[in-house]
C-alpha cells in the first residue's frame, strides 16, 4: 500500500487478519433500447449494488425514409427519400440545399435515382373512357382536356328524329329536299330556286347539282357541277375538253400538230432530221411525240430550238422501242413546256440502213446524232429534201 504520495513510498508486507467473505454485489440488463438512426448509444447505471445496466443503442441505416416534395430548405439524412421532377431520389449523404440531377442524369454527390417519372402520353393510351357503353352511341368529349371521353346522347341508329337540333330546309321541304320524300327536284325549296346566299348554301347546292346532274338556281348565278355539257359554251370555249370516261371537264382540250404521212425508205447514213413543217406552240406543254413507221425499230426522237438557219440548240433526246405498225406515241417522261419566245421544233435521227417512213417537207439535218448542249452551228435548212423518220405528232395540254 502507499504511505505517501512520495514516489515509491510503499508500506508492507502486512499480516491480514482471517474473517468471512462478503457477498458480491448483484447484477442485472435492463431490455436494450433501440435508439433512433444517428443518435448516439446510451448506458444509464442505477442501483447501488445490485446494480443495473440499461443500453441504448441506435439502429443502422436501412431502407428509404419518405421526405415527400425536395425543398431546398430542408435537410435530408443518408437514405432519405424524396420526389423531384416527378422521380424518386434516395440520398446518399446528409445534404442540405443540393437539389437531385436533371434527367437524363441517374445520380450525383448527393442523390441517386430510384423511380424515373414516366413518359408523357403521346396518344397512345392516353384517353380514357367510361367503365361501360350502350352500343351504338357516339363518343363525345368530357370537359376540355381533349384525354376523356364520356358516352354521347343520341345514337347513331335509329330515325332521323332522336338528333337534336336537326337542319331543316324549310317548311315545304321538311327534312327533303324536294317535296317528295328523297328527291332533289330543283324548285321544290325556294331558297334553291330564289337562290340561298351563304357559302353553306351554294355548296349544299353544287352537292345536289352534281348528284342529279343539272343546274340550279341560285342569287347571282348557278349552281353547276358541269358533270354534262348543260351551261357550257362549247362553241366558242377552247377548254371543253368533255372526258366521258372520268365525268369531267380536262382544263385544257388536247391538241395535236402533225407534219403528215410518209413512204417507206432505207436510210443511207447518220443523221439528226429536224421537221420544219410547224414550230411547237409558244406557253404550252408537250406531253407526247408520236413517229410513223411500219417496221419495228428504235426510234431517238429531238426537241430543239432554232437559233438561227444554220444553228439548233438540242434540248431533249430520247431514245425508244417503236412497235412499228404505223403512229406510235412516246410520252415524254416530263411535259415540255415551250417557252413562251422563241421557235422551236421536233425532229428525229435517221440510222444507216433502217427502214423508215419519209416525205418531202421543209427540214433541217446535220450530220451524226446531235447530242443535247450548247447551240450547235453546221445545220443545213432545205425545203424539197427527204425528211427521215421524222413524222411526228405532238400531242399538248
Amino acid at each position: 500500500m502507499k504511505a505517501s504520495n512520495l514516489e515509491g513510498d510503499w508500506a508492507g508486507p502486512f499480516a491480514y487478519g482471517v474473517g468471512p467473505a462478503d457477498p458480491s454485489p448483484s447484477l442485472t440488463f435492463s431490455p436494450v433500447v433501440t435508439g433512433a438512426p444517428g443518435t448516439p448509444a446510451g448506458l444509464i447505471v442505477t442501483g447501488s449494488g445490485p446494480y443495473n445496466l440499461a443500453f441504448t443503442i441506435p439502429a443502422g441505416l436501412t431502407g428509404l425514409r419518405w421526405r415527400g416534395a425536395y425543398n431546398a430548405g430542408t435537410s435530408y439524412l443518408e437514405r432519405d427519400g424524396v420526389r423531384d421532377n416527378g422521380s424518386t431520389w434516395i440520398a446518399l449523404q446528409d445534404t442540405l440545399g443540393n437539389a437531385p440531377p436533371v434527367l437524363p442524369a441517374t445520380s450525383n454527390a448527393f442523390w441517386e435515382l430510384v423511380a424515373a417519372k414516366g413518359l408523357e402520353g403521346t396518344g397512345t393510351g392516353d384517353v380514357v373512357g367510361p367503365a361501360g357503353a350502350i352500343n351504338g352511341r357516339p363518343a363525345v368529349f368530357d370537359g376540355t382536356s381533349g384525354k376523356l371521353l364520356r358516352e354521347g346522347p343520341i345514337p347513331f341508329s335509329g330515325a332521323y328524329a332522336d338528333l337534336s337540333g336537326k337542319p331543316t330546309l324549310g317548311a315545304a321541304a321538311a327534312m327533303n329536299v324536294g317535296s317528295t320524300a328523297g328527291t332533289a327536284a330543283a324548285g321544290d325549296d325556294p331558297r334553291f330556286t330564289s337562290g340561298g346566299s351563304t357559302r353553306s348554301e351554294a355548296l349544299l347546292a353544287l352537292e345536289i347539282a352534281d348528284l342529279k346532274g343539272s343546274r340550279l338556281g341560285m342569287i347571282g348565278g348557278v349552281a353547276d357541277a358541269f358533270d354534262d355539257e348543260t351551261g357550257v359554251d362549247t362553241a366558242a370555249s377552247v377548254n371543253a375538253a368533255y372526258d366521258a370516261a372520268n365525268d369531267w371537264y380536262m382544263p385544257v382540250a388536247p391538241a395535236a400538230q402533225t407534219d403528215g404521212n410518209g413512204s417507206s425508205a432505207t436510210g443511207a447514213s447518220l443523221f439528226t432530221l429536224i421537221s420544219r413543217v410547224f414550230a411547237l406552240r409558244n406557253g404550252e406543254k408537250m406531253v407526247s411525240i408520236g413517229v410513223q413507221t411500219n417496221v419495228a425499230n428504235d426510234v431517238t426522237v429531238k426537241i430543239v430550238q432554232r437559233n438561227s438557219a444554220t444553228n439548233y440548240t438540242v434540248l431533249q433526246s430520247h431514245t425508244f422501242a417503236h412497235p412499228g405498225g404505223g403512229w406510235f406515241d412516246f410520252v415524254l417522261p416530263a411535259p415540255f413546256e415551250v417557252p413562251a419566245s422563241g421557235t422551236f421544233h421536233v425532229g428525229a435521227v435517221q440510222i444507216q440502213g433502217q427502214t423508215i417512213l419519209t416525205r418531202s417537207a421543209a427540214r433541217a439535218y446535220l450530220a451524226g446524232d446531235a447530242p443535247v448542249g450548247p447551240a450547235t452551228s453546221g445545220w443545213t435548212e432545205d425545203s424539197s429534201g427527204p425528211v427521215r423518220c421524222a413524222h411526228h405528232t405532238c400531242r399538248r395540254t
